[in-house]
C-alpha cells in the first residue's frame, strides 16, 4: 500500500508545480489553478498547507493581497525553516520587497546552508535592494562552501552608490518604488510574463551605473504605459534625487521567447 504523502511532500510538489506554471504563464487555465490548490492542501485542516496554498494561488493569479495576507501569517506563526526561502522568492514575484525582506530576515538566523535555498534568499534581498543583506547571505554561502547560479555583483553595486553619495536606504526606497509601479501594471494580469535583471555596467567613458532591465510580454500599449509610469517616477525629484537618478536607471524591453521568469543579477 503506498505511503501517504506528508504535508511537506505535498507542499514541495505544489511549489514545483507553481514554478512550472510560472514558466508557462500565457497558457495557464482555471484547471491549472485548481490543481495547484488541491496539490498544496489536499485534505484541508492543516494551517501551514492552507497558508502556502494561499501564497501560491495568490501569486500565480496575481491576486497580490491574497498572497500578502498569507505571507504575513506564515512569518508571524511557528513555521518550519525550509518554507522561508521559497516564500521569500514568491513574495518578490508579487513585487513586494518589504515583505520579501521580512521573510529573508526571519530565515537568516535559522540553519539554512543549502545553496539553492540561500540563492532564493539572495534573490529576495537582491531584488528588494538590500545590498547589506545580500553580503550577509553571500558570506553564509561561502562558509557553507557553496556556489550560486547567478553572479551577484554586490561590491560593485555598493561602490557605484557610494561614489554617487547614495545611501543604502535611498537605494532600497528607489527599488521599492520601482516595484510599486510594476505591481500596479501586473495586478490581476495572470497571463503576462515578466523578467527582471539588476546589473552594474561600465560604460565606454569609464563611468559606472546600475540598470534595472524589465523584459515583459505586455502588449505594446500596456508596455508603453509601464514605460511612461517608470519614466515619470524617474524624473520626479521628490521621488528620485538627482545623484541617484544619475547612476540608477531602467530599461523596458519586449520579452524574448523562452526567457526565464525572473533572472538574478543579469
Amino acid at each position: 500500500m503506498p505511503q501517504a504523502k506528508t504535508v511537506t511532500d505535498a507542499l514541495q510538489e505544489a511549489m514545483n508545480l507553481s514554478e512550472e506554471l510560472e514558466r508557462r504563464r500565457p497558457s495557464i487555465s482555471p484547471f491549472d489553478v485548481r490543481r495547484l490548490e488541491r496539490m498544496a492542501n489536499p485534505k484541508g485542516g492543516n494551517r501551514l498547507a492552507f497558508l502556502v496554498k494561499e501564497v501560491l494561488v495568490g501569486e500565480i493569479t496575481r491576486d497580490f493581497n491574497r498572497a500578502y495576507d498569507a505571507v504575513e501569517h506564515i512569518v508571524a506563526e511557528p513555521t518550519d525553516p525550509w518554507v522561508f526561502p521559497p516564500i521569500a522568492s514568491l513574495a518578490m514575484l508579487c513585487f513586494n520587497p518589504t515583505l520579501s525582506l521580512t521573510v529573508v530576515r526571519k530565515a537568516l538566523p535559522m540553519h539554512i546552508s543549502n545553496a539553492v535555498d540561500l540563492e532564493r534568499l539572495m534573490q529576495g534581498a537582491w531584488f528588494s535592494g538590500d545590498l547589506g543583506l545580500c553580503h550577509e547571505i553571500d558570506q553564509k554561502l561561502r562558509a557553507a562552501k557553496g556556489e550560486m547560479a547567478q553572479d551577484y555583483r554586490i561590491e560593485e553595486m555598493v561602490g557605484i552608490l557610494d561614489e554617487a553619495g547614495v545611501s543604502m536606504e535611498e537605494y532600497r526606497d528607489y527599488v521599492a518604488g520601482f516595484h510599486l509601479v510594476l505591481r500596479k501594471h501586473y495586478s490581476g494580469q495572470a497571463h503576462n510574463r515578466i523578467s527582471l535583471g539588476f546589473d552594474a555596467l561600465r560604460h565606454e567613458d569609464g563611468q559606472r551605473s546600475i540598470v534595472f532591465q524589465v523584459f515583459s510580454d505586455l502588449d505594446d500599449e500596456a508596455l508603453d504605459r509601464l514605460d511612461d509610469d517608470l519614466m515619470e517616477r524617474q524624473s520626479d525629484p521628490s521621488a528620485v534625487k538627482d545623484n541617484l537618478a544619475s547612476v540608477v536607471s531602467y530599461l523596458v524591453r519586449d520579452m524574448p521567447r523562452e526567457t526565464p521568469v525572473q533572472e538574478g543579477a543579469g
